[in-house]
């Protein structure tokens, strides 16, 4: 009788020794419902549930560097050059200009032609009865070719992109802007000159950007 009853507590021990590693096996087990809610990431076929970065900045782009001063420019299919001069402001804050028909200023506070932003060259049309170099940019059509060359000897191509003729009293303040991507403003004076102001009653503007930055 002894016997039995020890070999019956045996056989109950085992039985709860089952039960708790069926028990421990359920509690760790994944099921595959869980693995089909978890977020799909895949970059390859670019499905992605993430929720994406707002407000990200743009790349950034090398920074443009500054050509050395100009010193001739040349209006190539009209066999025209010039000699460029720097200048700054008048007295009254207005870009200065060169008593002469034969020279170009170019606005020494901006960038040089190629440079960041406008770049800003000036001529007559006319210095005492003499025809100016810049009669001539009046001329230039879309894709004409103009070569500057700097002080260290470099010489670079641009072409022409635009051309406008504005009243004085109209003219927009993007011409003398030193902002923007860069570009090259060449202006001169058009229609008839005033005597009351002193100066000619339009202007005659050319943009232009070197080639390798159309």
């Amino acid at each position: 009788m002894k016997r039995f009853c020890v070999l019956i507590l045996i056989i109950a021990l085992l039985c709860l020794s089952s039960c708790a590693r069926k028990d421990e096996a359920n509690a760790t087990a994944i099921k595959p419902t869980d693995i089909a809610q978890q977020p799909i990431v895949s970059v390859n076929s670019q499905v992605i549930t993430t929720a994406p970065t707002v407000g990200q900045a743009p790349e950034a782009t090398p920074e443009i560097p500054n050509p050395p001063p100009p010193v001739k420019i040349e209006l190539v299919d009209m066999g025209i050059t010039a000699d460029i001069q720097p200048v700054g402001k008048d007295n009254e804050g207005r870009m200065d200009t060169i008593p002469s028909a034969d020279i170009v200023a170019w606005y020494e506070p901006g960038s040089s032609p190629g440079g960041p932003g406008n770049s800003i060259l000036a001529g007559h049309r006319v210095w005492k009865g003499k025809k100016g170099k810049f009669e001539y940019i009046k001329d230039l059509v879309k894709e004409d070719e103009v070569i500057i060359e700097y002080q260290d000897g470099k010489r670079e191509s641009f072409l022409v992109t635009d051309t406008y003729e504005f009243s004085l009293d109209e003219a927009p303040d993007w011409i003398m802007d030193l902002g923007g991507e860069p570009h090259t403003t060449l202006i001169t004076c058009a229609g008839t000159f005033q005597k009351t102001i002193g100066t000619s009653d339009h202007r005659y503007i050319v943009v232009m950007k070197r080639k390798d930055q159309i």
